[in-house]
């Protein structure tokens, strides 16, 4: 038994890198019956609670330690307590005969059903083969994942490098297959094209792929001719032809988001098979982003030129329109006032609009003619009034009716039971 160190399980490595949690120790180490009845088929405490510790040992990390006591003291005594060994270092004693572990080790994996890594070796490798090429982990997240197919399985860990190499390996055939795959879609002549645009044209400061990455950045008429004139360019390799259905979506937006991202002087150290691959990827995403692009700006163009001229015509049509709409709503204003002074102060209105003005002639009915519009009124008059012409004027601030033969509209100072008539400045009442 070692020394407890406070670290987690390192699954990857097969062996203790720290010690177990209580949680871990509860759901790997617990025995249950029919363990019990397998342990207790052993003679003496330190066989039996070795037993217990290596089966405890490959349920926590996935395979048999060499050095079957090589421990964290924490689960030698969980496994002790449940077997009711008060002494936890007789442990100490099992290894006295050297078969002993490994026959434990043979019986404990035939009754649990774990098999050797040998055994199940073809399978993982195919298992590696296939996330990688559907997905495109890194070997580090595959070796986790691997890890965690074997425990899964049933299949013993074998060692630390073992299982590296094994990843290392396939996934080196996954990406070189790919890279292969997409090479050889494009002919010799779009192959040396593509080649082309990792190079610097004499007389320019940046690579070919670099000036097709870079996307317009405003929206003019000058922009949108070179839009169009990026997705002719791109158009032209032909790359749109190529079949690329065996490969993954998810691999080549990989491909394409390493295209554009990295610089000409990075791709061209890579392989030729690879650069043709991931300018291949590259130039069909770009493709696509082209015609968007050239799109965005037209309908810049379009929102900005064309309907913002036509929110202007709007708006001054509006405007030379306000005037007219302004002042018959203010005339309509200040006879709502009048008639809500009136509801406040409880006056009912039929009264209001007759009393006091029994003599005058009454307004002309409403029947026969449709009540005129605010927008229908005529301009106003200019003849200058006469107290004389009594209620023939139409006040500034108020309505003539009561003392107007052929006016429709009740007169405020009617309504407020002044007598008089109304013969202020104003345009006179429609008649």
């Amino acid at each position: 038994m070692r020394e407890e160190d406070p670290t987690q399980i390192d699954a990857c490595l097969g062996r203790f890198a720290g010690v177990p949690t209580l949680a871990e120790l509860e759901r790997f180490a617990y025995l249950s019956d029919t363990d019990r009845q397998r342990v207790a088929k052993r003679r003496g405490d330190h066989n039996r609670l070795g037993f217990a510790v290596q089966l405890v040992t490959v349920r926590l990390i996935g395979t048999f330690l060499e050095d079957p006591i090589d421990v964290p003291t924490s689960v030698v005594d969980f496994v002790a307590r449940q077997l009711g060994i008060e002494d936890s270092s007789c442990l100490k004693h099992y290894p006295g005969r050297r078969k002993t572990p490994l026959e434990h080790q043979w019986e404990l994996a035939r009754a649990y059903g774990w098999h050797s890594f040998a055994d199940a070796e073809a399978q993982l490798a195919s298992w590696i083969h296939d996330r990688v090429w559907t997905t495109g982990d890194g070997p580090q997240t595959v070796l986790d994942a691997s890890v965690t197919w074997l425990r899964e399985h049933k299949v013993l860990l074998p060692g630390p490098t073992t299982l590296d190499r094994l990843v290392a390996r396939v996934h080196d055939e996954a990406e070189n297959q790919l890279y292969e795959l997409l090479a050889t879609r494009a002919t010799p002549t779009q192959a040396e094209q593509l080649m082309g645009l990792l190079g610097v044209p004499e007389g320019a400061q940046v690579s070919g792929l670099e000036r097709l990455r870079r996307g317009p950045t405003t929206a003019s008429g000058k922009s949108m001719v070179w839009a169009l004139g990026r997705v002719v360019e791109i158009d032209a390799f032909g790359l749109g032809d190529i079949p690329v259905t065996q490969v993954p979506p998810r691999r080549l937006l990989q491909l394409a988001r390493y295209g554009m991202a990295a610089k000409a002087p990075a791709l061209r150290r890579h392989r030729h098979a690879r650069k043709v691959a991931i300018l291949v990827a590259t130039l069909g995403h770009l493709n696509a982003r082209a015609i968007d692009d050239a799109l965005e700006v037209f309908d810049l163009m379009m929102t900005t030129d064309l309907l913002a001229r036509a929110r202007r015509q709007s708006r001054e049509e509006t405007l030379r329109r306000y005037p007219d709409v302004s002042r018959d709503a203010g005339r309509l204003a200040v006879a709502m006032e009048a008639l809500l002074r009136l509801v406040d102060a409880g006056t009912p209105l039929s009264a209001a609009a007759s009393g006091g003005q029994s003599s005058r002639p009454s307004p002309r009915p409403m029947s026969g003619r449709p009540w005129p519009t605010c927008a229908r009124w005529p301009p106003p008059r200019t003849r200058t009034p006469t107290p004389s012409g009594g209620g023939r004027w139409w006040p500034a601030t108020r309505w003539c009716a009561a003392s107007c033969p052929g006016c429709w509209r009740p007169c405020a100072s009617a309504l407020r039971r002044r007598p008089g008539p109304c013969w202020r400045r104003s345009p006179p009442c429609r008649p």
